[in-house]
């Protein structure tokens, strides 16, 4: 894989029915996916917040392993946490990495 391929800008989104969580990372396509299932229906999943990020998949991993005590069941995608936090988390390590840094120190 490429540095170019590698360093790819798309938006990323923290979805959820509240801010208060629980709450999902998603890309583009999952949230086109998640918005048609929920479409409708009174407490629909919406879009809490967005980053345009450097590698979006990579990102969402980390902030994924860094929240894994905080799912809302054994493999799940769903944190239980605000979604700022969630925000504040993606653009901070987005920001660290598309700076440089080393996966290794994220």
């Amino acid at each position: 894989m490429s540095t170019t391929q590698l360093k790819a800008i798309e938006t990323i989104y923290v979805v959820g029915r509240n801010d208060q969580g629980p709450v999902r990372i998603c890309s583009a396509a999952n949230v086109a996916r998640l918005k048609s299932l929920g479409s409708g229906k009174p407490n629909a999943l919406k879009i809490l917040y967005e980053s345009d990020v450097c590698s979006p998949d990579f990102v969402a991993a980390i902030v994924e392993l860094r929240l894994c005590d905080f799912s809302t069941k054994p493999n799940s995608k769903y944190f239980d946490v605000a979604a700022i936090e969630v925000y504040k988390l993606i653009n901070s390590l987005a920001q660290k990495f598309c700076e440089g840094e080393s996966p290794s120190q994220l």
